[in-house]
């Protein structure tokens, strides 16, 4: 999904209410992979997910953006046009979950960090500035006092 936070200024009063009402929505709206922890928390422990398994097959790569990267950094590291990049230079309550398809095309996810996160003290380390990385490859989650939190990749964890 890609979400923008660009609004128009101006606005009637029906279309101000539409926009507060589809802000609302966004806001409360979870994102898919963390949608797809809760559902494969069943079974209780470290979930163990792919990107693909939360956002969808056609993915083959994706890349992480930790807080506090700037749209420059996060652009130059994953070469992204600073268009199709998300700013997170003074912010530390969000991260991105970037997605390219095989025919180079790239769609974001914006995380809240209170639900899960991918650059948690306990994720393998550098993980949000390892470029991109295979769509396929499990991701290892658990539960913290923070939501989710990435402790492994494949089959080992970081403890």
């Amino acid at each position: 999904m890609r979400y923008s936070s660009r609004f128009p200024l101006s606005f009637g009063q029906g279309k101000a209410f539409l926009a507060l009402s589809l802000m609302a929505f966004l806001v409360a709206c979870s994102s898919e992979i963390e949608q797809a922890l809760p559902a494969a928390s069943e079974s209780g422990g470290p979930v163990t997910i792919s990107v693909r398994d939360a956002y969808g097959q056609h993915w083959v790569e994706f890349g992480v953006q930790c807080p506090y990267t700037s749209v420059d950094d996060i652009s130059e590291h994953l070469g992204l046009e600073p268009d199709e990049a998300y700013d997170l230079g003074s912010y530390d309550t969000q991260e991105v979950v970037y997605l390219k398809d095989a025919d180079g095309n790239v769609d974001f996810d914006v995380l809240d960090r209170l639900d899960v996160t991918l650059c948690s003290h306990r994720a393998p380390e550098h993980f949000g500035y390892r470029g991109w990385l295979p769509a396929d490859l499990p991701l290892i989650f658990e539960v913290n006092y923070d939501g989710w939190a990435l402790t492994g990749v494949g089959d080992t964890t970081t403890e």
